[in-house]
Order: structure tokens, then C-alpha cells, then sequence
């Protein structure tokens, strides 16, 4: 029979539930009335500190959560660190345009990859990589 088709629950059984796998355990109850009351607690507080005051905390947290998502993305992975440690100092760095047309003038110069990573602060795999994806190699 359907579910939407009961009128009530008494009679109704399911199969593989029993008694008890519907039983919670008192200190489950306790912690639940717990929380409730801070939730009761809280909503009052709200209520009270009115919507100008709920929109600066929103805005606080809102700048905090920004600055530690850049602070998280800034900070270089130690493979990174590694790398400019070595002496790469643009290892892992997105290339702009004019490094691009750089790579691409001394490629055609006949420059080896040692030295335009060299030139670039990069790792020779970078500057093998970069020519690939300009399809000079």
C-alpha cells in the first residue's frame, strides 16, 4: 500500500525496523534540548540586535573569509617554494605576453633552452613545455 494512502501510523510496519533501531540514546536527547535552547538563545539575539547590526557581522565575516582565502591561495605549496628556492624564481608563475614573445624571439634565435630558462627564472621542462604549447617544438 502506498504511504499516502495511511491514515494512520498505528499498524504500519516496516520491514527491517524494529522497536529499538528507532530508539535514540538519552544523551542524544540531552545534547538535541542543548543545542535547541542555544539555538532559542541566539534567535532572540538576533531579534534584538536589529537588521543594521546582523549586516555588519555578515559584512565582518564576509571580509574575513576573503582575506583567508587569499592568504590560503598566495601561499606557495612547498613544491613551489622548493622550486624558487633553487633559483626558478618565476617557477609555477602564469606567463604573460611579453614573456611569451620573449621565449618566442629567443626560440627563434636560436637560444638553448638552458639558457632562455635561464634568462626567464624558469626550469628548462617550463620553457620545453611553453614551446610545445606554442607548437615551436
Amino acid at each position: 500500500m502506498a504511504l499516502s494512502r495511511l491514515r494512520g501510523l498505528a499498524g504500519l510496519h516496516l520491514l527491517g525496523l524494529n522497536a529499538r533501531a528507532l530508539q535514540v540514546h538519552p544523551a542524544a536527547v540531552e545534547q538535541d534540548e542543548a543545542f535547541q535552547a542555544l539555538s532559542q538563545t541566539a534567535l532572540q539575539a538576533a531579534q534584538e540586535a536589529g537588521s543594521e547590526a546582523i549586516a555588519a557581522k555578515q559584512r565582518d565575516f564576509l571580509a574575513d573569509a576573503l582575506e583567508a582565502a587569499e592568504a590560503a591561495q598566495s601561499a606557495a605549496s612547498p613544491q613551489v617554494a622548493a622550486a624558487r628556492a633553487d633559483g626558478h624564481k618565476k617557477a609555477y608563475a602564469p606567463w604573460s605576453e611579453d614573456e611569451e614573445q620573449a621565449l618566442i624571439r629567443r626560440h627563434e634565435a636560436g637560444e638553448t633552452v638552458a639558457a632562455i630558462a635561464a634568462a626567464h627564472g624558469r626550469k628548462p621542462g617550463a620553457i620545453r613545455s611553453r614551446l610545445k604549447k606554442l607548437e615551436l617544438i
